[in-house]
């Protein structure tokens, strides 16, 4: 029929709309899994924690053959230069930077999250 495939058309157009202008909407849903009171935590060893807050390790792969992480949204392995800073290090919860000859750690999950469980199996 000539008309149900002037409808197909339009349906299908319609849901392409709807996908591309509901993209800004979900982006700003928060994560489900992410526990309520979570923020990213850095810790230095010489700098300002208020100086690194920009740091934001997402994951860490390790494996025999590599050790590669995401951090601020960019996979970077040891050697890598983020911005002004070189990864130095990566362990399996944490990466570790220099910048300006001072060492910064940037840690996978805060240690509050940690603790708390702890706390929690303890009881």
């Amino acid at each position: 029929m000539p008309g149900s495939e002037s409808k197909s058309w339009k349906a299908t157009g319609l849901l392409i709309l709807m996908a591309a202008t509901s993209q800004p909407l979900l982006a700003q849903l928060p994560d489900p899994t992410r526990p309520p009171d979570y923020t990213p935590e850095v810790q230095a060893s010489d700098a300002s924690a208020e100086e690194n807050r920009s740091w934001v390790l997402s994951s860490v792969l390790i494996s025999p053959a590599r050790r590669v992480a995401v951090l601020n949204g960019r996979t970077v392995s040891r050697g890598d230069a983020i911005g002004d800073a070189v990864v130095i290090d990566i362990k399996p919860a944490q990466v570790v930077l220099v910048r300006d000859g001072r060492e910064l750690t940037v840690q996978l999950l805060p240690s509050n999250v940690k603790k708390d469980a702890a706390k929690k199996n303890k009881q």
